[in-house]
């Protein structure tokens, strides 16, 4: 799946009943990350686990999703119900009903959720447009980095809907760069003094208020 990739609404269940996945993305910005049905046990309390860091770490809302079997659906609704590790509140399994399709017949997104956790597991970062942001593929074994999804959400939320785009292991609270688009006295007046490297690499301060995103509408 490309990034960039719309995504559509597709029909299903969660552990809390039928949801669409439109209705189980509650929140502007979600998370997905694949349960492959090898290790659930494994890959559940990982989940919880980046529920709790997001839940500490953002002043907002951020749903997470498990992409799980159909037949896992009923077993990790109980787990979630009855364990005690990590934050459960931001936390849904769902998953894809055979034969779903998007509305305008671009069945991308129906073929990754209905397939992709047999096979590896995936973290998926979506934004407010509904557009796939960043995609992480693991083998299915592999443990997941909480802290490396929160930090990749972080660069993903201060940049956007601003002309500005950060480096490489970019670190919350570190400069950010200015895209070519924007001129220095445009940059310099929404964000402050710009520092030059090259004509193209400039850089400013960080926006302050990590979660002020504008507005978007959804495709």
């Amino acid at each position: 799946m490309r990034i960039g990739t719309i995504f559509r609404d597709l029909s299903g269940t969660s552990d809390s009943g039928p949801q669409s996945l439109h209705e189980v993305m509650r929140h502007d910005w979600t998370v997905f990350v694949t349960i492959p049905t090898a290790n659930r046990d494994e890959n559940c309390n990982e989940l919880w686990a980046l529920g709790a860091c997001i839940e500490e770490e953002f002043r907002t809302s951020v749903s997470v999703v498990g992409v799980c079997d159909p037949a896992d659906l009923g077993w990790l609704g109980h787990a979630k119900q009855t364990s005690g590790f990590g934050s459960r509140n931001l936390v849904a399994f769902w998953s894809c009903e055979d034969g779903s399709i998007a509305s305008d017949g671009d069945d991308q997104s129906r073929i990754f959720f209905s397939e992709s956790f047999e096979k590896s597991k995936v973290a998926l970062i979506v934004g407010p447009d509904r557009r796939l942001h960043l995609s992480m593929r693991l083998p299915a074994w592999s443990a997941l980095n909480a802290l490396e999804i929160v930090r990749s959400l972080k660069a993903l939320m201060v940049v956007w809907g601003r002309p500005l785009a950060t480096p490489a292991n970019w670190e919350f609270g570190e400069d950010v760069i200015v895209r070519p688009s924007l001129d220095d006295a445009s940059a310099e007046r929404d964000y402050g003094p710009v520092r030059k490297v090259l004509s193209y690499l400039r850089y400013v301060k960080s926006p302050l208020q990590l979660l002020s995103s504008p507005t978007t509408d959804r495709e």
